[in-house]
């Protein structure tokens, strides 16, 4: 960078920015001159926004959607206690079985031809043992060391000897067999105890050896202790206490032990699938499928120890796996304390709430229900880690065969809480449905929590879609559905449109479009997507949450919709219902036009869905308002092929369906199917005036002979008494198209007919409509042709009496025509005969000062006007030639020009603007023709 370069740049202040960057209030000013409503520009064209009837029943699927609903899930079904599992397994590893109390059985002596085997010599105890990740197998191993050195200890005669070598080695093979599912894996490691494979304590042992569950299953008590039975012969050698007490092993006719004091056992604890074992000042647990056994204190102590160790920590690693899963599982002294609370506080409200069951004390019930919810929140007892949560649902499944909506909601509140799944889950959302579907029970619903948890369950079961079973897929279907009948409620619609429920609606939307990648997969969630799509569309109603479509990214995920399911009516019924009311924003706007390929989908839909007039209605609203906004849009569309062909077929086909109908009116349907195909062409006719704005696509429509013909009918066989928005738009699409004049434009053409077909207009005491028709003929009149035949049927002299009117619009629109019609001079005496040239005055001295766009197109009019004159007198008239001086004069005083002007400087800023801009010029022309031809001579008195 050179010196001089440096120093031009240390010139300029700090905080004045680049020059060819716009100020915020330069970007203001352009925004307003750009608004400002000009003759000959073309305008975007506003319409009302087609409303959504309401339905007279509320269904899960619109009547007519076009798809047979025989495959679709039912609005109207029975559900009772009947359709509720009671059995609702717990999931949670964190959840403790109910303690198992089992009486032993003692084995029968061993057949004869097993005398014979000996037995098996004891394990080494020096012998290292051999570390697994199994502990039942180190256990195992020091039960059989203890169980072989007693067992040859004590046993003194060889019929003794036969049967334990018969015993051992059936034990041999069951302990092998056992191995084997040890080191199976996990999942063999942990089957329920109820399986034939099951090994437990056999107390008939001096330290317990394993027997199969088999063997005794018949002998196993479920409560209080063992009692006593009869001993085979074997048996009856040993004495075997109940459990829990002090169990002697003892020979017949002989007090001393087998080998001293025994210990002490009981089956205390079942966690998760494992058996706990108690002995005498020690507790160790066992998880798998091989049941505890007792070891001696002084038998390896070290790995008694760790293996304990170890096993506590697999159980521990366990209950956080469901923890993770569902709730923070309880310690030993929390499960205490809550058992506590729940026989102390929640039992007596269930028992009362069975006993009223029984009377159907609604209220009562009610009430209790309440409670009941209250008392679970404050126990911490709610979700599926409550140990009671099999039992509390079963009770409140027989309460849902009671008819009252509060009561039912109370209770499908509970059961959502306690987070059933499945067919549970299914059940208690078409319960809700079953209550939402009457709007009645609205108000029932602004109470408690029951949108949250509507909401919550929506949004869980959305996340994992995938792997969700059919019911899953269902109970959401009916969870959205009833959001979808309460959201049309407003003041629960204002609740669910709040910022937290729109995003987890944007987390539910974005989890169903990136789970249905392929586009067969969608199939599947269609009926899914209509509930909530409709559920959106309601939403969309409230006002200031649109900032919260577009930062949840739920526009850009509702196109990506639209463009993966196109073929399902119903759905982009919805779909287009939502986009047509959020493009009524700007944001909005830009979101969705910023993707071409979402023309690509607007026009399939048209070609696709052409007699579905309800859809066609909405779609073509929609490109109206991005037509209206962003030059990208009208580019994008009209880049799609056929895109044109298709707009003027909806066009045709619809303006034809309502002149049929129209012949015919007597009857109140054929007036409402009349007002429907007409709502549609005003539609379609506003896609075309929006698309007109670009002068390159105003060119390419404006060559289209189809569609001029079209409008030309609309102009010929409407009257805007009874069709009023209709012919109006048709009037604006053609100023549009005017506009761009051409050698091959279509207007140019027919330009003739088409100020023919105005003429009626002009004539009829409507002032929307008058200034339409004076807008076009401000283009038309362009063509000297078109002049004569307004003159040749007074339409000057009318333009000239528009000038009184006091209406801004008609008369800067008059003064458009009356431009043109000085150009020629034969049409010049008009302004003198009719006062028009005192009339303009007025105009200038009313509107001068406020809109300086017309005060120039009055000096334009003065101008063209005053284009042969010789004197200022003759021409204007001594009085108004020296009225208009005056007046030019103040009007360009630069320091009186922002004179009642608001202290903005933005506003300042845009007077100035345009004062320099649109009237200065001519203006200053004027002035000059005027004091140039005025005479300075006294007139001779006669």
């Amino acid at each position: 960078m050179d010196s001089d370069s440096i120093k031009k740049s240390k010139e300029v202040p700090f905080y004045k920015g680049p020059e060819r960057v716009k100020t915020s209030g330069e970007i203001v000013r352009d925004a307003k001159i750009s608004l400002t409503p000009q003759l000959l520009k073309p305008l975007p064209l506003s319409t009302r926004r087609p409303e959504t009837p309401l339905e007279e029943s509320r269904r899960l699927f619109r009547q007519g959607s076009g798809k047979d609903l025989s495959h679709r899930p039912p609005s109207t079904f029975s559900v009772g206690s009947r359709h509720f599992d009671p059995e609702s397994r717990p999931s949670s590893g964190n959840v403790r079985l109910t303690p198992l109390v089992v009486e032993p059985k003692i084995r029968s002596p061993s057949s004869d031809t097993d005398l014979n085997v000996a037995p098996r010599p004891p394990t080494d105890p020096k012998r290292a043992l051999r570390r697994t990740n199994s502990k039942p197998r180190v256990l195992e191993a020091i039960s059989d060391l203890a169980l072989s050195r007693r067992r040859a200890e004590s046993l003194k005669d060889v019929s003794d000897l036969q049967s334990m070598a018969n015993y051992l080695s059936s034990a041999d093979e069951n302990q092998e067999e056992s191995s084997r599912r040890v080191r199976s894996g996990p999942k063999e490691r942990t089957q329920s105890l109820a399986a034939d494979e099951k090994i437990a304590f056999d107390p008939t042992l001096s330290e317990g050896h394993p027997v199969t569950a088999k063997k005794f299953r018949n002998d196993c008590k479920t409560k209080g202790l063992a009692k006593e039975r009869p001993l085979t012969d074997e048996a009856q050698r040993y004495e075997v206490l109940a459990p829990g007490t002090a169990q002697k092993m003892k020979k017949p006719g002989t007090e001393s032990d087998i080998k001293g004091k025994h210990e002490k056992y009981s089956f205390s604890k079942v966690e998760g699938e494992g058996v706990v074992g108690k002995g005498i000042g020690d507790s160790h647990k066992v998880a798998g499928n091989i049941s505890a056994r007792s070891s001696r204190t002084d038998s390896h102590p070290q790995v008694i120890e760790k293996s304990r160790a170890r096993t506590k920590k697999g159980n521990t690693g366990a209950c956080a796996t469901g923890a993770e899963r569902h709730e923070t599982a309880p310690t030993d002294d929390d499960g205490a304390a809550r058992d506590s609370y729940y026989e102390t506080k929640i039992v007596p409200v269930l028992d009362e709430m069975t006993a009223l069951a029984q009377s159907k004390n609604v209220e009562k019930l009610t009430e209790l229900s309440t409670r009941l919810y209250l008392l679970l929140r404050k126990g911490n007892l709610l979700g599926r880690s409550c140990r009671q949560r099999s039992s509390l649902l079963k009770c409140i499944y027989q309460l849902l065969d009671l008819e009252s909506p509060q009561l039912l909601l109370n209770l499908a509140r509970l059961i959502l809480e306690l987070k059933v799944s499945g067919k549970n889950l299914l059940n208690v959302c078409k319960l809700i449905f079953a209550v939402s579907k009457d709007s009645q029970n609205d108000n029932l619903f602004l109470h408690d929590n029951i949108l949250d948890l509507l909401v919550e369950t929506a949004h869980s079961v959305a996340v994992d879609l995938l792997s969700s079973s059919s019911d899953s897929h269902q109970a959401l279907i009916y969870c959205l559905g009833s959001m979808k009948f309460l959201s049309s409620n407003t003041s629960l619609l204002k609740f669910l449109a709040s910022k937290s429920h729109l995003k987890s609606f944007a987390q539910i939307l974005e989890s169903i479009n990136r789970a249905s990648t392929p586009p067969n997969v969608l199939n599947d969630h269609v009926d899914i997507l209509v509930q909530l799509t409709a559920v959106l569309r309601n939403l969309a109603n409230v006002s200031g949450n649109k900032q919260y479509f577009l930062s949840f990214g739920l526009v850009d995920e509702i196109c990506l919709l639209m463009t993966k399911s196109p073929n399902e009516q119903e759905l982009m019924y919805n779909i287009s219902g939502l986009l047509s009311k959020l493009t009524l924003h700007s944001n909005c706007c830009e979101a969705v036009a910023k993707d071409p390929i979402n023309f690509k989908s607007f026009v399939e839909l048209l070609a696709r869905f052409k007699t579905r007039e309800e859809l066609v209605l909405r779609v073509t609203f929609i490109l109206g308002n991005l037509l209206a906004k962003q030059e990208s849009a009208r580019s994008y569309l009209f880049s799609q092929p056929n895109a044109l062909e298709q707009i003027l077929e909806i066009y045709q086909y619809y303006f034809e369906k309502e002149a049929a109908v129209s012949r015919d009116v007597s009857s109140e349907t054929a007036a409402r199917s009349q007002k429907k195909f007409e709502d549609v062409v005003i539609k379609t006719v506003r896609v075309i005036a929006n698309a007109s704005i670009s002068q390159e696509i105003g060119e390419m429509i404006a060559k289209s002979e189809k569609c001029i013909e079209l409008l030309l009918q609309v102009l010929e066989q409407k009257k805007i008494d009874s069709s009023e928005e209709l012919v109006l738009n048709v009037m604006a699409t053609i100023n549009n198209l005017s506009f761009y004049s051409f050698q091959d434009s279509a207007i140019v053409k027919k330009r003739l007919s088409i100020a023919r077909a105005l003429l009626r207009f002009i004539e009829v005491k409507h002032r929307e409509g008058l200034a339409e028709a004076t807008r076009v003929f401000g283009n038309l009149t362009r063509e000297k042709d078109v002049r004569d035949f307004l003159v040749a049927n007074k339409v000057d002299e009318a333009m000239v009496a528009i000038l009184d009117s006091g209406n801004r619009e008609l008369v800067f629109a008059s003064c458009g025509v009356l431009i043109n019609l000085m150009a020629d001079e034969e049409k010049r005496l008009l302004l003198s005969n009719e006062e028009g040239i005192s009339k303009l005055i007025g105009v200038l001295q009313e509107f001068g000062r406020t809109d300086w766009q017309l005060a120039g197109m009055v000096c334009q009019t003065l101008w063209n006007f005053s284009a042969k004159i010789t004197s200022a007198a003759s021409c204007f008239g001594e009085e108004e030639s020296q009225e208009i001086v005056d007046i030019l004069t103040e009007y360009l005083d630069d320091e009186t020009v922002t004179e009642g002007i608001e202290d903005d400087d933005v506003m300042r800023g845009y007077y100035l603007e345009t004062w320099k801009t649109e009237f200065c010029p001519v203006a200053l022309d004027l002035l000059r023709r005027i004091e140039d031809n005025q005479s300075h001579l006294e007139p001779i008195l006669s």
